[in-house]
């Protein structure tokens, strides 16, 4: 039967093997065997240590497994999951995570050519840390405090006790601007209605209009055919007294032949003797028998 002291010792002990295991599985060992290593380099690798995230998108996907000095720059060793295939065009920039500093590499996936292969170096660059940040923010504070003093120096008591005059003045120009307001309004509505009665007027004066237009073209069509009738008796007649003029037909033959005129002429003389020889002697020509 073990003792308690054995039994504390043993507790201890997977304890810490439990404990060892742990650290050594966040510092990103557990990646040796089932990833791949390449290397980045940096003008700067200030806050960055071993086994610090890699991420990509969020995501941690590989750690900084070493870092060397390589003249003025540092070659970071950086072991990634064989999972992950990180194009050579991408970014890598060492970026801080969370608000108590903690840096670590941030990759920025390309398009191609080509994946990174193990061994290989690439350039990375460093983003700004929490000092820079601060610094930042307190530029921007001093700016913000520089426009507050100033729009204080200018709103003084005078200035405020001004701005509320001008606009007391505006609110009672706008009281007193309100009934004439109001009376061009209806000024409007007026003219408004007044052009719609002007409208429907001249509406009706085109629908009237259209009907005597329609009146004049049947009036016009009537009159075109009066003078095409017109026009053709008129061709008749040119040609009547055309053919007259010829001497065709009994009238021209009356106008042109002489002749003809002269025995019409005596006969007629003659008819207008037996006429009268008949008044004077009727007995010669109408005998009456009495049975």
């Amino acid at each position: 039967m073990l003792s308690d002291e054995v039994k504390v010792g043993i507790v201890f002990t997977l304890s810490l093997a439990l404990l060892i295991f742990g650290v050594l599985l966040l510092k990103g060992y557990g990646l040796q065997r089932r990833g791949y290593t390449f290397y980045v380099l940096l003008e700067d690798a200030s806050g960055l240590d071993k086994g610090d995230p890699v991420t990509v998108a969020g995501l941690k996907v590989g750690r900084v497994r070493d870092l060397k000095l390589m003249g003025r720059k540092v070659l970071v060793t950086v072991r990634m999951d064989r999972k992950v295939e990180v194009p050579k065009d991408s970014e890598f920039a060492v970026e801080t995570f969370g608000a108590i500093g903690e840096k670590g590499i941030v990759i920025k996936l390309g398009e191609g050519p080509g994946p990174v292969e193990p061994g290989d170096t690439l350039v990375g660059k460093v983003g700004p840390g929490i000092s820079d940040i601060l610094v930042s923010v307190g530029s921007a504070g001093e700016q913000v405090g520089e426009v507050l003093r100033r729009l204080r120096a200018v709103l003084n008591d005078t200035t405020i006790s001004q701005v509320g005059s001008a606009i007391s003045e505006i609110r009672m120009a706008v009281e007193e601007a309100r009934p004439k307001l109001r009376e061009n309004l209806a000024r409007l509505d007026r003219v408004l209605s007044d052009i719609s009665e002007g409208a429907e007027g001249i509406k009706k004066l085109s629908e009237g209009g259209t009907a005597a237009l329609r009146d004049i073209r049947a009036s016009s069509a009537s009159l075109k055919a009066s003078a095409e009738r017109l026009d053709s008796i008129t061709a008749s007649l040119d040609h009547i007294l055309s053919e007259v003029r010829l001497g065709r037909g009994t009238l021209g033959r009356l106008l042109v032949e002489d002749e003809l005129y002269e025995s019409i002429r005596s006969l007629v003389a003659q008819m207008d003797s037996l006429v009268a020889d008949i008044r004077r002697h009727p007995g010669r020509y109408i005998r009456i028998e009495l049975f």
